[in-house]
C-alpha cells in the first residue's frame, strides 16, 4: 500500500540552471547556530508551505521562490526556536507552531506520537547524554508507543489527510546516512503488510531520500517523534 501527498510538486522547485530542490534547507539560514540547530523550524516551514500551496492556510509570506522560503524560515524560527538541546520533544515542535499560527491569525491542530527507544540497542550513557535525555524520561504530554503498527498507522493517517509528517530521529540504529537528533519531512509511505516492510520517503537538506522505517523502529536506541498538522478552518480562496 502506498500513502503519499496528493501534490508533491508543491514542495519541488526548479532553479534557472535546471537543478531541483525539495522543501526548505536549514543551511539557508544566516547564522552558524541556525544552520546547526535549525532542522525543527526548517521542517515546520516545509510543512507550512505545503499547507499554504494547497490552499488550507494563509501565511505572512507567499512562498514561491527560495528567498521567500528563507523569509518564512526566519519568521518560524522566532516560534519554533531550538533550545540548547535543540528541539527534541514533539511538545516543543507543536507548541511553537501553534504560537506561530496564533500570531498570524489562523488555527491549527497538532497531532503527535512519541516513539519509544529500543533498550536492547541502547548505547553507553555518559553524563552529557543523560542530561540531554532527562526530559524524555519524564511524563509526556503526547501519546507514546513501542508498537510499529501504531506508528505506521499514524503516518498513513496523516498522509491520507494530505499533510506532510514531521519526523524526529533521535538515534538512527542500524539505518545509515540519516542524521541523528534531527527533524525531517515524510512525504510518502510504502507499506507491505504481508512482508512487514515499510519504506518512508523523506525530504532533508532540500533533497529526497528513502529510509527503511521498520529497521529504524526496531533498532533505534532513543526513538523519536511523529507530528502532523491539521488546519482548523479553510481560508477563503478567491477565484
Amino acid at each position: 500500500m502506498v500513502y503519499a501527498l496528493k501534490h508533491p510538486e508543491y514542495l519541488r522547485e526548479v532553479s534557472s540552471d535546471g537543478s531541483e530542490t525539495f522543501g526548505c534547507d536549514q543551511r539557508w539560514y544566516r547564522t552558524k547556530w541556525q544552520q546547526m540547530s535549525g532542522c525543527g523550524p526548517t521542517t515546520a516551514s516545509t510543512i507550512l508551505i505545503y499547507l499554504q500551496r494547497s490552499g488550507r492556510i494563509t501565511l505572512p509570506v507567499e512562498v514561491r521562490e527560495r528567498h521567500e522560503c528563507i523569509a518564512l524560515m526566519e519568521q518560524v524560527w522566532q516560534y519554533v526556536r531550538p533550545t540548547a538541546r535543540g528541539i527534541y520533544l514533539a511538545e516543543q515542535f507543536c507548541g511553537g507552531i501553534q504560537k506561530f499560527a496564533k500570531a498570524h491569525e489562523f488555527e491549527i491542530a497538532c497531532e503527535a506520537l512519541s516513539i519509544c527507544g529500543n533498550g536492547k540497542h541502547g548505547e553507553e550513557r555518559n553524563l552529557l547524554r543523560n542530561f540531554l535525555l532527562r526530559p524524555l524520561q519524564q511524563p509526556r504530554a503526547v501519546a507514546q508507543t513501542d508498537d510499529l503498527h501504531i506508528a505506521l498507522e499514524f503516518i498513513a493517517t496523516g498522509l491520507e489527510q494530505d499533510t506532510p509528517i514531521a519526523f524526529l530521529n533521535l538515534a538512527s540504529g542500524e539505518v545509515r546516512d540519516v542524521d541523528e537528533w534531527h527533524w525531517m519531512t515524510i512525504v510518502a509511505l510504502m507499506y507491505d503488510q504481508e512482508t512487514n516492510r515499510a519504506e518512508i520517503r523523506i525530504i532533508d537538506g532540500s533533497k529526497t531520500m528513502s529510509m527503511d522505517f521498520v529497521t529504524w523502529f526496531n533498532t533505534t536506541s532513543l526513538g523519536g517523534s511523529l507530528v502532523y498538522l491539521l488546519p482548523q478552518a479553510e481560508p477563503e480562496i478567491i477565484q
